[in-house]
């Protein structure tokens, strides 16, 4: 009996210490592997350079549409609660409950000073992100005053 529990433990040691050594090359890098793209970059130069520079510009591209949609979402936000609030205002006239009014007007100025905040934060982030939904902002104004191009002219823009 006891020669099968130092048998178990011996072969428990030995699986944890296999676990470990198959797992040990996940969590570090290859050092070989890391010097040898080192000198392969050393090489190269200025190549090495541009394309850092290349992944820069990329990561500048996914934030600015990152901004771009996180304003849209914003503004669709505001748009809803500015909505109600508005309604709510002009029911409350209709009754007559001026407490209510005032309550709800107030409730609006505090959403349009979250709003403006929310806008400055996120266009600081990154203009370029703020131009392109300004852009987005541009064409649905347009075409809530009428001024918009219709689905075929759109289309025919694109072709």
């Amino acid at each position: 009996m006891k020669r099968w529990v130092i048998v178990l433990m011996v072969l428990s040691v030995l699986v944890f210490v296999a676990t470990q050594a198959w797992a040990a090359p996940k969590d570090k890098p290859d050092r070989g592997k890391m010097k040898a793209a080192a000198e392969k970059a050393e090489t190269k130069g200025e190549a090495v350079e541009e394309t850092a520079e290349e992944k820069a510009g990329k990561g500048d591209e996914k934030k600015a549409e990152a901004v771009a949609k996180a304003l849209a979402k914003e503004e669709d936000k505001h748009r809803k609660r500015v909505a109600k609030l508005e309604r709510i205002i002009e029911l409350q006239k209709e009754k007559g409950n001026a407490e209510a009014v005032t309550q709800a007007e107030q409730s609006l100025a505090n959403e349009m000073a979250r709003h403006a905040r929310v806008v400055a934060r996120l266009t600081g982030e990154s203009p370029e992100g703020a131009a392109e939904f300004e852009k987005k902002m541009k064409k649905v104004r347009d075409t809530e005053k009428g001024k918009g191009k219709t689905g075929k002219e759109e289309e025919e823009d694109e072709d």
